[in-house]
This record gives C-alpha cells, structure tokens and sequence, in this order.
C-alpha cells in the first residue's frame, strides 16, 4: 500500500482522477501493474527457492508524464536449504539477518565493511546481551548438520558468547545449544564447526549470542 499522490512536485496542474501508477517488484523485475488507479496491490512471491529480498517500485503516470519511483523498503522472505554458504561482501547481504539488542544499549550487532563480516561491539559500561539470528533454515529430523562459523575478535580482546537454535527467531525460544558459552580470544579467524541434529522436520533459526560482561 501506498500514499496516493494529490499534487505535482512544481505544483502544476494533474489530472487526478485518471492518475495510474505502475507497480514492479525487484529484484526479478516483475511488473505487478502497469496502470493501476488503485493504492494497494497484492502480490504472492516466490517463497521456496531460498531466502530472497524483494522491493517494491511505484511509479505515477499522468498521461505522458510520469513521476520519479518511489521505492520501498526490502522485505525478506524464503528460508535456507542446506547446503548454504554465504559472503556478507555488502550490507544488502546481510539484511535476511536478525539483531536483537536484547540490554537494550542502543549498542548491538552491525555488518562490518573492512573484515566483510558481522561484528558485535563492545560496551564498557554494561554487560553484552545481543544475540545475532539467521533465516530460517529447513532442517530434516534424523539427519545431522554441520555448521560452521568463522569468528576472530578485535586485537585478540576476549569476547564472550554462545550459539543456540530454535524453532523461532525470538531470543526466547533459541533454547538448544550448539556452543556453550565460552571466551574466544584470537585475532585471526578461526573456524567453529558445530553439529545439529533435531528430532523433527521444521524450520530452525540459529542464534549467536554474545555475553561478554
């Protein structure tokens, strides 16, 4: 849904009631409408082949006039089929993740651009509770999984923290362990490889939680 327009941007005359809008959804570059007098549009995107972000344009025509898009935010949709690896080389890379403040410091995970990575920072004052969640993941019950994350920490700095999973992307239902808590302390990047393996089919979630007080 969108805001409809009821004035030009140099405050010309338009022709309001015969003002159509063109509506396309990225990043497949589907038109969902071509000229629509509606302010809402319903759309049924492609959920099963793996986590995609999708966007909307909207463009308002005038007869041969049109307006400049307006462009909406990106809305994660999909879940993972292992196996999965992923680069996060840009911020639109990560936006499928979940961060969770949860000491509500204002002070939490952010995508690195130097190291192409997470980070979680460090706040002097208050201890960390910030918790790092994934896509959902669709997992099979019986089969085990590896999953393996790449951490370092800065100069070496001890940071504290544990891995969990669930059936949920809420903190409190990411009650299974895969690391207990534990300090890591390296400045090179060292691989952690973990094992799942869950008792029922379903879509997981997996959670990094950082500790350190």
């Amino acid at each position: 849904r969108w805001s409809p327009v009821t004035e030009s941007v140099n405050g010309g005359y338009i022709d309001l009631p015969n003002l159509t809008y063109r509506v396309t959804r990225y990043p497949d570059e589907t038109i969902l409408a071509q000229a629509t007098n509606q302010i809402e549009i319903k759309d049924n995107p492609d959920t099963e082949s793996g986590v995609i972000g999708y966007y909307y344009t909207v463009v308002a025509n005038a007869g041969t006039s049109a307006s400049e898009a307006a462009t909406s935010p990106t809305f994660w949709l999909g879940t993972i089929t292992p196996p999965y690896n992923m680069a996060f080389d840009t911020p639109e890379s990560t936006g499928a993740y979940t961060f969770v403040d949860a000491n509500n410091d204002g002070i939490t995970w952010s995508w690195s651009a130097s190291d192409k990575a997470f980070q979680s920072q460090w706040n002097r004052q208050k201890n960390s509770d910030d918790w790092l969640i994934t896509p959902g993941i669709k997992l099979e019950s019986g089969k085990t999984y590896t999953v393996t994350a790449k951490m370092h920490t800065y100069l070496g700095n001890p940071e504290q923290l544990e891995i969990c999973y669930g059936t949920s992307p809420d903190p409190a239902m990411l009650t299974e362990k895969l690391m207990d808590k534990c300090t890591i302390k390296h400045r090179d990047s060292k691989d952690y490889e973990l094992l799942v393996t869950p008792e029922n089919d379903g879509t997981y979630y997996i959670g990094v939680h950082v500790v350190t007080p």
